[in-house]
C-alpha cells in the first residue's frame, strides 16, 4: 500500500502483505461471509480480557468503561487469531471466526488464499496502539456498535515464501504504521469485528 494510493483498502493485512497481490481497493460483494447467529440487542459487558476473557466485574464498576474493555480484548483478539491464520496458511484451528464476521472475516478469508497461491505464509504479528480512548459506542442502539480507531504497526509482520524460507522485501513506500478503523456489533452477548479497514495514512 502506497502513502499517497488514497485507497481503501480490504484490512490490515493489505499494508503488511501487499506483495502478495491482497490488493484490491476494499472488500467487494465476492468476499466469503461468516455466518453467525442474528444480531439481538444487548447492553450488557465482561471486564477486558486482554489477559483473560472470564471474570465478574466488580459491582461498582462503570458499564461503559467496561464495555470498551471487552470491545478492545475482542479486537485483540482477532488480531492475535488473524496473525496465526497467515502464520499457518489457513484458518482451520484458529479463533478467526470467534471474533469476526462479515467482511473482516471475508477479507481474512481472501488473504488466505492469496497467501496460499502465492506460496507465502505470514510472519510475526501486527502491535496495535488502540485503547480505551479510542473507542466510541452506541450502547443503546438496538444492536449495540462500536468504533476502534487504531494506530496498527506491521513492522515486525512479514511475508516469507514456504519454500525458500525467505522473507519478502517490502515494497518501496509501503507504510509501517498507518490508522486502522473498525468497526464491531454485539450479537447476543458477543461483540464481533465486522469491518477491519486500513487508511492510506501513517500515524
Amino acid at each position: 500500500m502506497g502513502a499517497g494510493s488514497g485507497k481503501r483498502v480490504a484490512g490490515a493485512t493489505l499494508a503488511a502483505f501487499s506483495l502478495v497481490a491482497l490488493a484490491a481497493c476494499g472488500t467487494d460483494g465476492d468476499a466469503p461471509e461468516a455466518k453467525g447467529p442474528a444480531p439481538a440487542a444487548s447492553s450488557s459487558a465482561a471486564p477486558r480480557p486482554a489477559e483473560t476473557e472470564s471474570g465478574s466485574p466488580s459491582s461498582g464498576s462503570d458499564p461503559e468503561n467496561l464495555a470498551k474493555k471487552e470491545i478492545l480484548a475482542v479486537y485483540n483478539h482477532f488480531r492475535q487469531a488473524q496473525a496465526k491464520a497467515y502464520a499457518q496458511g489457513s484458518i482451520d484451528g484458529t479463533d478467526v471466526q470467534k471474533y469476526a464476521t462479515a467482511d473482516a472475516f471475508g477479507s481474512v478469508k481472501l488473504d488466505l488464499m492469496s497467501l496460499k497461491k502465492a506460496g507465502n505464509v505470514g510472519r510475526g504479528a501486527p502491535v496495535t496502539h488502540a485503547g480505551v480512548e479510542d473507542v466510541s459506542m452506541n450502547l443503546d442502539a438496538k444492536i449495540p456498535k462500536a468504533k476502534i480507531k487504531d494506530c496498527l504497526d506491521v513492522s515486525g509482520w512479514t511475508v516469507v515464501n514456504q519454500k525458500t524460507g525467505k522473507t519478502l522485501a517490502s515494497p518501496e513506500g509501503q507504510l509501517k504504521r498507518y490508522v486502522n478503523d473498525v468497526s464491531l456489533e454485539k450479537w447476543g452477548e458477543k461483540w464481533l469485528v465486522l469491518t477491519d479497514t486500513a487508511q492510506s495514512r501513517g500515524c
